[in-house]
């Protein structure tokens, strides 16, 4: 509602996005999270998981942001899959609905906080980037409300499609810019004529794009194959 109700001057005025910010990160580091934009272009590495690793926001603390159109979409195209990676995993909501469906598929996921409980399959903490130095390839690599938050965007892309030996599987909000906003976002995936570029996507190697309640839903071809 705010994005698409409000003016823009009045949207991404810091004056009015205080209280919002103030509820949404609970009171803590409010400044901070406001400046995120622009703060986060100089962190370290160390500075870049200590701020996600102590977030405690409303966002954070969901259950997933996967909408269901798009989890029922990605267990739709798991039926001849023997290994699956799920990087940017959070809380294990995806790795564990994927369990249940599809017990036989050997599960990993990866993020940059500490292991959560009950994840199916193997865990890998560590930055997104870092995974390029992984030996192991996955049939499928999944990467759900992860991409808009990584500062190299095309790097990251480039890394995950490293380990794939049939498809890349990405899901990123379609969304407007607006610099104060609640969720830590530093890309912006309007449209869909955008997002090839973005990623630095050659030619043909975006086989699938499909707009599901609010959500991109890309399939990309690996670079890995087996």
């Amino acid at each position: 509602m705010l994005d698409e109700c409000l003016p823009p001057a009045l949207r991404d005025n810091k004056y009015f996005m205080y209280p919002f910010f103030w509820l949404a990160y609970r009171g803590r580091n409010v400044r901070e999270t406001m400046e995120f934009k622009s703060r986060v272009l100089g962190y370290t590495p160390d500075e870049y998981q200590k701020f996600y690793a102590e977030l405690d926001s409303i966002s954070r603390n969901r259950l997933t942001d996967l909408n269901a159109a798009c989890l029922d979409a990605i267990l739709d195209m798991l039926d001849s899959v023997a290994t699956l990676l799920d990087a940017g995993c959070g809380a294990g909501y995806l790795l564990k609905r994927i369990h249940e469906a599809h017990p036989g598929i050997a599960l990993a996921g990866s993020d940059i906080i500490p292991a959560p409980a009950d994840l199916p399959g193997r865990y890998h903490r560590c930055d997104l980037l870092e995974l390029q130095a992984e030996e192991r390839a996955f049939d499928i690599v999944v990467c759900s409300h992860v991409l808009e938050h990584i500062p190299n965007l095309k790097a990251a892309v480039l890394t995950l499609r490293k380990l794939c030996r049939r498809h890349l599987v990405i899901v990123v909000p379609c969304q407007r810019y607006y610099y104060y906003t609640l969720d830590e976002h530093l890309h912006f995936f309007t449209h869909e004529q955008q997002l090839a570029p973005m990623m630095g996507l050659e030619p043909g190697a975006m086989l699938s794009c499909r707009k599901l309640d609010g959500d991109w839903l890309l399939v990309v071809r690996g670079l890995c194959p087996g």
